[in-house]
């Protein structure tokens, strides 16, 4: 099992002030379902750090992977973009903002290892197609946990 460290902030605020990390505690509570990675805030073989900035248009979040250090991985949200911070049951009905929870469970995949899945997987690794946005699954799915376990098995 893969043990991820995050930065233990009690508080992530988006721009305006609210806070993002329950909506990031989901993200990486649906990748903890695979059984193969758990998040922890204190100890772990790689470091993810999330935080906000301008990334220009058109793009909702980025993580860096680097070849020098692959156990540091940030990822960063769009400051500009319009955030959900909707948890549960309620993040199914978030239309006309990005969804943070989802966005999350994507950005963490590449942070795992994963890359982008084909545009008719099932899978929440599918690139960011606002065509198809209603149909792309928000959470990682069976598809995504097989892709980590071939990612994490040497």
């Amino acid at each position: 099992m893969l043990t991820v460290r995050y930065l233990p902030v009690h508080v992530l605020a988006t721009p305006n002030g609210r806070d993002a990390m329950p909506a990031l505690r989901e993200a990486m509570a649906r990748w903890e379902k695979s059984g193969l990675v758990k998040f922890d805030p204190y100890e772990g073989e790689r470091l993810v750090c999330f935080s906000f900035a301008s990334l220009g248009e058109n793009v909702a979040a980025h993580t860096s992977l680097s070849s020098e250090d692959a156990n540091y991985v940030p990822i960063c949200f769009n400051q500009n973009a319009s955030w959900s911070l909707a948890t549960g049951w309620r993040n199914m009905f978030t239309f006309g903002a990005e969804n943070m929870v989802a966005i999350a469970c994507h950005e963490m995949g590449h942070a795992l290892g994963l890359e982008h899945a084909p545009s008719d997987a099932d899978s929440v690794m599918v690139h960011n197609d606002p065509s198809r946005i209603i149909f792309q699954s928000r959470y990682p799915t069976n598809y995504d946990f097989n892709n980590l376990k071939a990612v994490l098995t040497p």
